[in-house]
């Protein structure tokens, strides 16, 4: 890399990647996504937990027991896909020569 500066900008020339690079970070962004997937199952699972709580100590009834849940499991479903569209189209772009 051979910085240059041009008034207030500098400039840094970067060699193409290469396929193995580009299989590299491919491999990389599928385990951030993998991770990120994993911290939003746990957040649901200590969110189930406190729904639980509650239940169990009679400060919310069964319907809305049922209804949290199905809520809470509908926002890691969206969450989960989005992840899943960003990592694609990220997927796609580093693939791209």
């Amino acid at each position: 890399m051979n910085p240059s500066i041009d008034g207030e900008i500098i400039r840094i020339a970067m060699s193409p990647l290469t396929t193995e690079d580009r299989e590299k970070y491919v491999k990389l962004l599928s385990q951030k996504l993998e991770n990120g997937k994993v911290i939003i199952r746990q957040i649901r699972a200590d969110e189930m937990h406190e729904i639980k709580k509650k239940f169990e100590a009679k400060e919310i009834t069964e319907d809305e027991n049922f209804a949290f849940e199905k809520k809470l499991q509908e926002i890691t479903n969206e969450f989960i896909k989005k992840i899943e569209e960003m990592g694609e189209k990220k997927k796609t772009e580093l693939l791209q020569i």
